[in-house]
This record gives C-alpha cells, structure tokens and sequence, in this order.
C-alpha cells in the first residue's frame, strides 16, 4: 500500500499567488503551479515508496512543464523541493473524442495500485478530467480497494487579502460513499459497507468541507448500530430485535440532532423512514423483522422470526412471561391441543401438557385470544418454514417463489390477526 499523488497539469499561462489552507491562514505558499502548494501540504513527509504523477498532453509538457527560456517549469519547481517519492511525468490524450476520454480513462487507472491512498489535484486540466477522475477513482475502490485521502482545489479566483484559498473538496467523496453504504443497506439490508467506512472516516459537517470532525462518540454509532440490527435480524436473533432497532433508531436521532450536512441529513432521515414500524414492542417489533427480511430478500430468516413472533404473542396472550424454553414448548402444546380440541381431554394430553396441567388450562382458557394465531402457525407455516429449513430435500419441495409468496401471505394474515395497522409500502 502506497500513497499517491494525481493532478493534471494545464496549458495555459499561470501567474504567480499566495495559496493558503483555510484551517491554517498562516500556512502559505507563492508561487505559480498549484501543484507545488497541494504536494507540500500533503506529501512532503512522504517515503520512496510513494508517488506523485503529473499527467500531461503535449502542449501542457511544452508550456508548463519544461523550462521554456521565460518561466521554469513544473518539473524544476517539484524537483527542488527534494521530496523522497518518485515524480513521474505522464502522457494523456487531449480528450477531443470519447474514445480519447477513455483512454485517458485506462491511463489513470493503470497509475493505481492495489490499496493505494490517492491525493488528488483537480485544479487544472481539462473540464471533462474533474468528472472523469471522480468515475475512475469510484472504480479504482471497487476493484483495487484505493481509499481517497484528499481531493484539492486551488480556487485561484477567490482571493481574498492576497490569499488563494486551497479547497478540500474530499467530504464530497464521503457522500458518494456514504451515499452507496446507506443504499446498499436499505436495498439488501447489508450494514457491512458503512461499518467499513465509519472506521475510517467521521460523519459529514455542514457546510465548509473542512470543518471539524463530529465528537468521538458518534462517529462509528450509526453505522455500528446498522451493523448491530442487521445481525440481529440475519441471523432471527429474536430476543434482541427490538432493542438493536432501538439503539439505531437513537443514533440516527442523536446523528440528525448534530450539524452535519443537508444531504447527508437526507440520507438519514432516510433511514429513519425505514426504521418506523419497530415501536419497542415484542411481538410489533418481530412482524415488523419479518417484513423487513421479505423487502431484502431474507425469506429464510423470515419464516423463522415470523413463527416464532406468533409463539411468542400466544405466550403474552396467555398472560404468561417471555422469558423462558420451557414456556415455548407449552404454548406449541396448547396450540396442538386446542386445534385437535381436545381441551376436555387431559387424559390425552402428553409431555410437558401432561406435566404443568395448571399452565396449560391458562393457555387453553385464553385460547379465544389466539385462536386465529393458531390457525396460522398450523395452517401450512410451520410445514413451509421446515421445507425451506431443509433446503428442499424433501418429499414435494416449494419452488423458491412460493415462500415469497407465502411469507407475503403469512405476514398479512398475521397483522390481521394481531390488529396491526399496515404501512404503507
């Protein structure tokens, strides 16, 4: 892993200014090539290993970069700063065609290596290179997992007491980022991505790119609490629902009561949204899990968390506390007894019914509470969860569309059943 250094060096005439960084005033530099200030401000502590690249056409390698009998060059100006990294000078086309664009796109991308932490100057070059730096860089994270450590602008029009302010636009980076983390999340219920980048970066601040980072107790908080809810609910964590749909959904209140910026702003209340139907309730929260798997393709976990949800709104239907194995299994024999109506019956009663005849007589006496539960739990749930739990090696096994379907199905019947109100999708 290296770092590197990009700008592309332009044609035209440069004059001389006083570049400054808006965190330190005092930290500046005159000179004529905005690349000597942005490669002193990040670079000059730099080792062999590491790279500057200078990308150049033609007439940029003649007017700015060699000596031309009137002004020094970029090359003599890098050259007698001494700095450790090789300084390589690097060809591209002038991008008159979209062919020559995508050359010049394979010529960066061929500067990258695997794991590379890019600097990047788009102060100059032409207009098509700032977007086209951005598209090759979101490719370069994808497929040589390069990370960016700042993005330069040289605003040489600003200036404002003699100073040229040195922008760092890299926050913006952050949002495309964040950006594709939170969609990833929303669309597959997948928090990996954020949890990567909150490692790595803090969340966003209004306004000026380069103000300072949220407080150290927020910055890994949300996209922990992603990651907390989506294991939860991949891996039918049921006792622990609720309260991870909680913490996040606390995060994202205290992360939408900081300064950050508006469209990250956006993207949380966008997944606040998201977040509405967990309420702190057992059972609510549980349907609510069920749902949120059929949206992202977790039927599996689905059909669990929906089958044990019922069981678990029987049990508090019965008025008898969630809070243990045991109670489980009597509210599976009392659904078993109560569907083969034998509650007249306890001489047939078996296994724990037989044993805990007092426990079982309050679940029967309560059974007008569940009855329609029941009906779904022994309608066909329990026969279509064990199909899909057996991975379809069985006698007449569901095409894979039918347990969406089904799971479709099962959690209408069941907010039917339960008196919950449906959001709208």
């Amino acid at each position: 892993m290296a770092r590197v250094y990009i700008s592309a060096l332009g044609a035209g005439k440069y004059h001389a200014t006083t570049y400054c960084t808006p965190q330190n005033e005092s930290d500046t530099i005159s000179t004529r090539f905005i690349q000597e200030a942005t490669v002193l401000l990040d670079c000059k502590n730099w080792s062999e290993s590491d790279r500057i690249l200078l990308l150049l056409t033609s007439k940029a390698r003649e007017v700015n970069w060699n000596d031309n009998g009137e002004t020094e060059g970029l090359r003599n100006v890098l050259n007698k700063l001494k700095l450790k990294p090789h300084i390589h000078d690097v060809d591209i086309t002038s991008g008159g065609s979209k062919d020559d664009i995508w050359e010049a796109f394979d010529t960066i991308y061929n500067l990258l290596n695997e794991g590379d932490e890019v600097t990047v100057d788009i102060t100059h070059g032409f207009r098509y290179l700032p977007l086209l730096m951005v598209v090759v860089l979101n490719y370069a994270k994808a497929t040589k997992h390069i990370s960016i450590r700042n993005i330069f602008y040289g605003n040489y029009e600003a200036q404002k007491d003699g100073c040229s302010p040195i922008l760092d636009l890299s926050s913006f980076d952050h949002l495309l980022d964040w950006t594709g983390a939170l969609d990833q999340f929303l669309t597959s219920g997948d928090a990996s991505r954020a949890s990567a980048l909150a490692k790595r970066r803090t969340l966003l601040q209004s306004e000026s790119v380069d103000s300072p980072d949220t407080p150290a107790d927020s910055r890994e908080a949300i996209a922990e609490s992603m990651l907390e809810f989506t294991r939860a609910i991949s891996t039918c964590r049921g006792p622990q629902l609720s309260e991870a749909a909680k913490h996040l959904k606390t995060n994202i209140a205290a992360g939408l009561r900081l300064d950050l910026s508006p469209p990250f702003q956006e993207l949380l209340k966008l997944l606040d949204d998201r977040l509405v139907d967990f309420q702190g309730d057992t059972v609510h929260d549980g349907i609510a899990a069920a749902k949120w798997c059929l949206q992202h393709n977790l039927i599996q976990q689905g059909l669990t968390i929906l089958t044990e949800t019922l069981t678990c709104s029987i049990i508090e239907r019965s008025g008898i506390p969630l809070d243990s194995f045991e109670q489980r299994q009597l509210a599976s024999s009392a659904i078993h007894i109560g569907v083969c109506k034998l509650q007249n019956k306890p001489d047939k009663w078996r296994g724990d019914a037989k044993k805990q005849p007092e426990i079982m007589r309050q679940y029967l006496d309560n059974s007008s509470e569940w009855r329609a539960i029941a009906k779904i739990l022994y309608g066909n749930l329990a026969n279509v969860r064990n199909d899909i739990d057996h991975a379809g090696w069985r006698a007449d096994p569901k095409a894979a569309q039918d347990f969406i379907n089904d799971l479709t199905t099962y959690i209408e019947s069941a907010e039917e059943a339960l008196g919950i109100h449906r959001t709208q999708e």
